[in-house]
């Protein structure tokens, strides 16, 4: 599980929400990224230019 979201999102309780689903996970390969702003969804990989490559590395790592 990758879970991600904005500290900020005005879209209900999103880093809250993330923090619980992540904290409830049992795999190793579990990774939680709050970010500062409200960003929400796509727009967060324009916000933060090294999240996409990250995505993808933790994809290629867990997919291996």
């Amino acid at each position: 599980m990758f879970c991600i979201a904005a500290k900020d999102d005005p879209y209900g309780r999103a880093a809250e929400s993330m923090r619980t689903a992540c904290g409830t996970s049992t795999a190793p390969e579990t990774r939680l990224r709050i970010l500062e702003g409200t960003a929400h969804g796509a727009p967060l990989l324009d916000q933060e230019p090294e999240l996409e490559p990250e995505i993808i590395g933790w994809l290629s790592d867990i997919l291996d």
